[in-house]
């Protein structure tokens, strides 16, 4: 995808001597203990953007709120290990769930110092009074998803958000932010490179310059849908995946505690284990991520998502 990926190898599987060879050809062991979490503390989203297969959820998927022993359980577990990022957010508006900043001061309280606390929303419950919260709470980064800097552009990728109040929130909470003791947390602007974004992204890295807010085009993916691949937005052609490092290094917890294959699993089709039952280290070191990896390591990746899983630079 234009960056130089790091490959990852079973270590259990090989010779110490091949082991060794792989590690100087720059490949990794694939770590026991996940990277990266993310945690859905509560399902669904409000918005109804053009790139986001949310509306097509099946009715039949159980929805709610995770609770606060699951929570904390999970947060106990993930906070006693070096990780790189936590993400309290999984294919939802994470600020949906009015309890959010106290499980971020959960997750802060207990992390260890390397780990970043982060997570991406829309903005739109991204109240002065929310605000103030997240500021309290010891967030590290926080992006906003924000597609578009003319009205008529953001609203069509956003479906039902309206630019004006939207637009508000963000600056108000950069004001926030820049007042703040520890001008913390960072703020950044993300868009994934649909086409209209790409053809105006020179105003748009003007607009969010002015503001002195930073902003990134990510690679728009099709999530493993049909209607967003049919709605034509990609700004260039749709190609499979050749390399992914989720599997190796990133866990996606459901808000019931399910563990789902990732973030683009949003029929919930592959699941790895509950948390209720299992705790992450043997969920992650179990017999069907084991499957998983392995099949994606010998590029056999019919009978995974990873399969129909496509992407756009």
């Amino acid at each position: 995808m234009g960056k130089k990926v790091q490959r990852y190898f079973d270590q259990d599987s090989v010779s110490l001597v091949t082991s060794a060879v792989r590690r100087m050809k720059g490949k990794r062991p694939i770590p026991r203990f996940p990277r990266r979490a993310q945690i859905q503390t509560r399902t669904a989203c409000n918005a109804r953007c053009a790139f986001c297969p949310n509306t097509t959820v099946g009715d039949d998927l159980s929805q709610g709120t995770m609770d606060w022993d699951l929570f904390r359980k999970i947060a106990d577990e993930l906070t006693s290990h070096d990780m790189d990022e936590i993400h309290p957010f999984l294919m939802n508006e994470p600020l949906w769930d009015k309890d959010l900043p106290e499980k971020i001061r959960y997750l802060a309280d207990r992390k260890k110092p390397g780990t970043k606390i982060k997570i991406n929303t829309n903005a739109s419950f991204l109240t002065e009074g929310t605000a103030k919260r997240l500021i309290d709470s010891g967030l590290d980064k926080l992006n906003v998803s924000f597609h578009g800097v003319r009205p008529e552009v953001y609203e069509y990728n956003m479906g039902n958000l309206k630019f004006t109040p939207l637009l508000r929130n963000v600056l108000r909470f950069k004001e926030m932010i820049d007042k703040s003791p520890n001008r913390k947390p960072g703020l950044r602007i993300t868009m994934v490179k649909t086409r209209d974004i790409m053809e105006d992204r020179e105003n748009i890295k003007a607009f969010w310059a002015e503001h002195g807010i930073g902003c990134n085009f990510r690679p728009l993916g099709n999530r493993n849908n049909k209607e967003v691949e049919m709605k034509g937005i990609n700004w260039e052609e749709w190609r499979p995946y050749t390399w992914c490092k989720r599997p190796f290094t990133q866990i996606y917890i459901l808000f019931n505690g399910d563990c789902v294959l990732c973030c683009c699993d949003w029929n919930r089709t592959t699941t790895l284990g509950n948390l209720r039952h299992n705790t992450i280290e043997e969920i992650w070191n179990g017999k069907a991520y084991k499957r998983v990896r392995d099949l994606f390591l010998n590029k056999d990746r019919q009978d995974l998502l990873c399969g129909t899983c496509l992407y756009t630079r």
